[in-house]
């Protein structure tokens, strides 16, 4: 479970608790930081400061992403196209960690592994960056949305953060 939400005006955000360290780290970044350590971590948008995504995902932003102190490189998908196409027909996040699909407003909605074709593994977050499901979804790479298995999360969720899943 996240136990606090580290997030930087840029875009980056970082689900993690925070030491002492960190809160020293992120004051020698010139970067403006709001550091919450409590229970119910204050959440900023994560795309108020948006950097382009590099090949093979230009048109897109990307963030930096922290998780159980694992930071990760992350491609955004916060528009219906983007989501709607997320991480088909592509074997490879390239430079990427991983993918962050961002909604405008809590859902429930599944997920389908239509046309992709490599297993993912999937953490939805609410709002404030608690992760509310996680599952790995297999690959259906000759598939569509109704012939793929729908992956539900079974609780709303703001966020979800898909990574190739680990051999």
């Amino acid at each position: 479970m996240f136990a606090a939400l580290l997030l930087t005006v840029s875009g980056a955000l970082a689900f993690r608790a925070l030491t002492r360290d960190d809160v020293d780290r992120a004051s020698t970044d010139p970067r403006p930081v709001t550091v919450t350590t409590g229970t119910t971590p204050e959440f900023s948008d994560p795309l108020a400061d948006p950097r382009p995504a590099v090949a093979p995902f230009e048109g897109l932003t990307e963030a930096r992403v922290t998780v159980d102190d694992e930071a990760l490189r992350v491609v955004i998908a916060d528009e219906p196209d983007e989501r709607q196409q997320g991480l088909r027909e592509r074997d490879s996040l390239g430079p990427y960690d991983a993918m962050l699909f961002v909604f405008p407003e809590d859902t429930d909605g599944p997920f389908t592994m239509s046309r992709v074709p490599v297993d993912l593994d999937v953490r939805w977050l609410s709002v404030d960056g608690r992760v509310v499901s996680e599952t790995r979804m297999a690959a259906c790479p000759d598939g569509d949305d109704q012939s793929c298995p729908r992956y539900e999360p079974g609780a709303t969720y703001r966020f979800a953060l898909e990574t190739i899943a680990a051999g």
